[in-house]
């Protein structure tokens, strides 16, 4: 468990640097300097410190929620999800990928998903707390929040399921024996040593850093289409990188056995409606106030011609 704790708190300074300094550079390549201040302003560390702190607890609330998920409903969806891949993909989907070269592809379906995934999380969530953004800051803030809620915790909870990576551990028979003989045989996947991690605490019914067993819908996914959409506001570069990786994602969750193929289509679609309430109640909200100014200034206006129109002698 410590190890985990000591890597993430290492890696979130140097994921802030590298933030700042990537953002910098895209807003203004020939002075990064000067794109920083562009893009930040005044930094307001205190703001920022309260949404990074309020993100932190966030985590680890969700993480205790998702440990605690099968003792308020059972694993049972599973063969629902397997035989729905199935019928939607005419095989189990990891099949048809696993058919690709697996040593380069294993090796970078590991790194994107163990480690990429991680610093798009948290950079992203840095970058926020420091920008300002207006409503575009307060809109991606809080489809964070119902995305977590939603995806990570509502419907995880009321679609219980552990993945094929654990389908056989749970439910018996051999239907997913093959995947376990090839992800064994793909050499030193850190997806490996996580399952066993996440199998070590399920049995020793101790809540950990990072423990918690959850296949549907995906949060992986759901983040990474978060991000996704939130980049695609910005530029072009920004908006193919974003769905470039939202697409290795997908891929990885299901080449690893992590997840069902309609984990990650599921969590598109939710927050994809996600993001366009937000937006619909955030971005929608600014217009609203403009013709009110206007109309007040026009009637000010308005008064004073009529004022300097009366005529002379008329009462006053």
């Amino acid at each position: 468990m410590w190890q985990h704790v000591i890597v993430f708190a290492i890696s979130l300074p140097i994921i802030a640097a590298v933030t700042i300094g990537v953002a910098a550079f895209l807003e203004n390549p020939a002075a990064p300097l000067s794109g920083a201040r562009k893009i930040f302003g005044t930094f307001q560390l205190g703001a920022a410190a309260k949404i990074v702190l309020v993100f932190l607890l966030g985590v680890v609330a969700y993480n205790t929620f998702k440990f605690n998920i099968p003792r308020l409903i059972p694993f049972y969806a599973d063969p629902f999800f397997a035989n729905l891949d199935d019928l939607l993909h005419g095989q189990q989907p990891w099949r048809l990928l696993h058919k690709l070269p697996r040593g380069l592809t294993s090796g970078i379906v590991d790194f994107f998903y163990s480690v990429v995934w991680f610093g798009q999380w948290f950079g992203i969530l840095l970058y926020v707390a420091l920008w300002n953004g207006g409503a575009r800051k307060e809109r991606y803030l809080w489809a964070l929040a119902l995305t977590t809620l939603v995806v990570g915790t509502a419907m995880a909870t009321a679609l219980s399921s552990v993945g094929p990576i654990f389908y056989d551990r749970f439910y018996g028979g051999y239907r997913f024996d093959h995947l376990a003989d090839t992800l064994e045989a793909d050499g030193p996947l850190s997806v490996k040593r996580f399952a066993a991690y996440l199998i070590e605490t399920y049995d020793g019914r101790a809540a950990s850093f990072g423990s918690g067993i959850s296949a549907m819908p995906s949060m992986h996914i759901a983040i990474a289409t978060l991000n996704a959409l939130f980049l695609a506001g910005f530029q072009r570069s920004l908006a193919i990188a974003g769905w470039t990786f939202l697409a290795i994602m997908q891929f990885g969750s299901v080449y690893t056995g992590w997840h069902y193929a309609v984990d990650g289509y599921v969590s598109m679609l939710v927050v994809g409606l996600i993001w366009w309430l937000t937006g619909r109640y955030f971005l929608s909200a600014e217009p609203l106030v403009r013709p009110v100014k206007v109309r007040a200034r026009t009637a000010v206006r308005m008064a004073v011609r009529k004022q300097t129109r009366r005529p002379e002698g008329s009462a006053t």
